[in-house]
């Protein structure tokens, strides 16, 4: 029996202390590898800028804020945002205060919220809108494709996420047919070679050196937040490869505590026989479990949150039985002595070892 156990540990543990002192201005980020950004315009209702306006956009899983203001054109952008769902707040003089609920920020993408119109009254007036956000990406050509964590969890992709990226158009498979030196999927990007793809954790470079595709296999479904691809025009913060970016991000804890489980069975119970098996044959037995979970949740609200996952993968197999020969052996003694017919040693090291030593006991008798 082979006996496999293989042990993914992923702790992440996110601090965000006090609300100016960790977030700048806007001005002095870029939009990052792991996190996103959101912009908009705000106009009065004749269809003018609104500036020096108050922007807020308020984490709903961690109650993290990110502020900024309008200028002169009544445009803002919040850069450096996490991923997640956000309420979005608009609050200026002389205007009501707009509030926009989930207002989703992926990876890698710009959520533009358009323009966002103000209506004259009092700032203690609110005004709800639900869902703001545009289908359409028009302020920037970078190329950019997200997975969420319901498609992880729920295609089958056993494990290999990377796959993902097969799903978009300009993405095809290498057609190596296993024969190409690579790990993971193989597939190529816009007609460029496998090896220019760019695999990160969280932004950081998870590339094998030696061969094409990611160096560590992430195999837990549950940790993922989602899995970004970047296909075409990157922006200056990626580099290195020319063919796409593919970028698994992970959960975070937030102020509410959290927890999954699961284990995926795979079983020969109901294997059937190959071609070159006949119905005699014994199927091999192969059982494989590949179980964790996750819990998160909060150190200190709104400051400090903690996300852990195990992930294990057993494996248990025997081989099927096949008929050993065993070598029969006889041993010549002296024509007083018998002669041992048909004895079935368990290997033919120990035959021979016997072998030699009644011969050479023989000799000191004679």
């Amino acid at each position: 029996m082979k006996r496999s156990i293989q042990l993914f540990l992923c702790v992440i543990a996110v601090f965000c202390f006090g609300g100016g002192g960790v977030f700048a201005p806007a001005a002095a980020y870029s939009q990052g590898i792991a996190t996103g950004s959101m912009s908009a315009t705000v106009i009065d209702p004749s269809g003018g800028a609104v500036p020096d306006a108050d922007v807020t956009a308020q984490n709903t899983a961690t109650n993290q804020e990110f502020v900024g203001k309008t200028n002169g054109l009544g445009y803002v952008e919040l850069r450096s945002i996490p991923p997640g769902t956000y309420k979005v707040t608009v609050a200026s003089k002389q205007f009501r205060t707009l509030v926009i609920g989930k207002v989703d920020v992926v990876v890698a993408q710009n959520t533009d919220l358009g323009g966002l119109k103000l209506e004259i009254g009092s700032v203690g007036e609110v005004v709800q809108v639900e869902g703001a956000a545009p289908i359409i990406e028009a302020s920037t050509s970078q190329v950019t494709t997200s997975f969420g964590s319901l498609e992880t969890a729920d295609l089958p992709l056993n494990g290999g996420f990377d796959a993902l990226a097969l799903f978009i158009p300009g993405v095809a498979d290498t057609g190596s047919n296993s024969f190409s030196n690579s790990n993971g999927a193989s597939f190529s990007s816009n007609g460029l070679r496998g090896r220019s793809n760019n695999f990160q954790i969280d932004g950081q470079s998870n590339n094998d050196n030696s061969v094409a595709g990611p160096s560590i296999f992430l195999g837990n479904q549950d940790v993922l937040d989602e899995v970004s691809v970047i296909t075409n025009n990157f922006s200056v913060e990626y580099g290195r490869a020319s063919g796409s970016v593919v970028n698994y991000v992970t959960k975070s804890g937030s102020n509410d505590f959290h927890g999954t489980g699961f284990d995926y069975f795979t079983g020969s119970h109901w294997d059937s026989h190959d071609n070159l098996e006949t119905a005699s044959d014994t199927i091999p037995r192969y059982v494989e479990n590949r179980f964790g979970g996750t819990i998160g949740g909060p150190i200190k609200r709104n400051k400090a949150w903690f996300f852990f996952s195990p992930y294990f993968d057993r494996i248990r197999q025997v081989a099927p039985l096949q008929p050993w020969s065993f070598p029969t052996v006889s041993l010549r003694l002296p024509s007083n002595s018998r002669r041992l017919h048909g004895t079935r040693l368990v290997c033919s090291m120990i035959a021979s070892l016997l072998a030699a030593w009644t011969s050479s006991s023989v000799v000191k008798t004679a």
